[in-house]
């Protein structure tokens, strides 16, 4: 069933058990109907600072369960929640904040001078719990661009702000997930992911700042089932002692993606050793959302280093470059959108164009001949 993200906390409160837990950052909890009475709360004192439907709206915050009760709070009022980095120094935030305009900037530094803001530790009180008739936002996020380069940017996805509760999740999380969330949400893969959890009805925990061996005591005592990671964090678990690292029963993980960064090869097979091929994924894309390639452990085996084939509906990787290639030579890996200009993403603060690429290089094994296209990413 389609419904309004803004009413994915009711939705849930209201067919869960009283009191089920949907997020907790360490012993913070929130339940379903605790997201829900909060966010809405929240919604209608954004309003009373001028949100409305159309507006962004800037969350300056650290991971807490504080982000999440805001995020629902700008979707009930029809609005698109941006996230930045709470600690951005004030030219940084001021050269996103120029592209953005945002209506409202809740939370971040005190010297970023923006006309609207409210606090990180303000509290809606005097504020109805009650529901609100949510419109719906035309854009679900608008998250800056992580990892860049140059002129800031803001991407603008131009999936609504709805949610099919019976539609599958992405990349393999189940309905009902126990969902472990170590990385920072002003990043785009934390962001979705950590959301994409509770729209499939499921428990997110997360880590306010990341700790390795915290994070396997998370896994073991909240038997989570799905987790991404990027290789520095994966690098600091395995930099544990051996003792420590295999004190913890890791036995509920079904899936372990790794994204955003280049893997080391060593690292990479000490992962798959220690936990089995299956539960090992990566994906390789950008917040631009040029195009993204998925591969399994088990198929990475065969073609060690490779991020596989492009994915995103509507686009192919750079065939005419790829085509021209012997075995391991190394070109810039460029996604072309088949139909034009990628009709999913604005991209504020650029100019759009047909062709758009991460700046990787990457080398084509002859697997391409054989249609199973594998690209190697050397950064």
């Amino acid at each position: 069933m389609l419904i309004p993200i803004a009413d994915v906390p009711r939705w849930y409160a209201e067919r869960k058990p009283a009191n089920t837990v949907a997020i907790h950052h360490g012993e913070d909890t929130l339940t379903w109907d605790q997201l829900e009475r909060g966010a809405n709360r929240r919604a209608r004192a954004l309003a009373a600072k001028g949100v409305k439907a159309g507006d962004f709206v800037a969350i300056g915050l650290p991971n807490s369960n504080l982000f999440f009760e805001t995020t629902f709070a700008v979707w009930k009022l029809g609005a698109t929640p941006t996230s930045l980095s709470w600690r951005l120094p004030r030219g940084e935030a001021a050269a996103v904040l120029e592209i953005l305009q945002p209506a409202l900037v809740v939370g971040g530094e005190a010297d970023w001078n923006v006309p609207n803001q409210l606090p990180a530790n303000f509290v809606p009180e005097g504020f109805s719990e009650e529901p609100l008739a949510s419109p719906v936002a035309r854009y679900w996020k608008a998250m800056t661009s992580g990892g860049s380069t140059g002129r800031p940017k803001v991407i603008l996805d131009h999936q609504p702000a709805v949610v099919d509760t019976a539609a599958e999740p992405p990349l393999g999380i189940p309905f009902g997930v126990s969902l472990l969330n170590p990385g920072p949400l002003y990043h785009n893969a934390p962001f979705i992911l950590s959301h994409s959890a509770l729209f499939a009805g499921g428990c997110l925990t997360g880590l306010v700042k990341f700790d390795a061996e915290e994070t396997l005591r998370l896994i073991e005592a909240e038997r989570i089932q799905w987790v991404n990671f990027v290789p520095t964090t994966m690098h600091r678990i395995w930099a544990l002692p051996e003792k420590v690292r295999t004190a913890y029963d890791l036995s509920s993980l079904k899936i372990v993606f790794h994204m955003a960064a280049p893997m080391p090869l060593w690292l990479k097979e000490k992962w798959i050793e220690w936990l089995g091929p299956e539960r090992i994924w990566e994906l390789y894309g950008g917040t631009e959302r040029q195009g993204s390639t998925v591969i399994s452990g088990v198929e990475w085996l065969s073609h060690r280093g490779s991020v596989r084939s492009a994915r995103l509906p509507g686009c192919a990787s750079s065939v005419k470059t790829a085509t021209r290639l012997r075995r391991g030579r190394l070109a810039r890996s460029t996604f072309f959108p088949v139909t034009g200009p990628a009709p999913h993403i604005t991209i504020l603060g650029l100019n759009p164009n047909g062709a758009r690429t991460a700046g990787n290089r990457s080398a084509i094994s002859e697997d391409w001949m054989r249609r199973a296209i594998f690209i190697s990413v050397t950064g």
